[in-house]
């Protein structure tokens, strides 16, 4: 089980995945994505943030490593 960032949101409204049209996000109290679905109009609840039109990407993460070139346990 993962801890979300933000544990309060449940739905993030009118935001564009990947560039792509407008969609809401709706996330579980794990804060796993459980539904994208075309923005709809709803009121904003308790949990709910307001994209505004902005892109939703994946958090950026540098998670590679050249471990060929990187001299571990060898003098620089």
């Amino acid at each position: 089980m993962t801890t979300p960032l933000f544990p309060s949101v449940r739905l993030l409204r009118n935001v564009r995945p990947w560039g792509r049209e407008s969609s809401d996000i709706r996330i579980d109290e794990n804060g796993i994505i459980t539904e994208i679905a075309p923005t709809a109009a709803r009121d904003n609840a308790a949990g709910t943030v307001d994209g505004r039109g902005l892109l939703a990407i994946p958090g950026l993460i540098n998670a590679h490593a050249h471990v060929d070139k990187s001299w571990w346990g060898h003098p620089w």
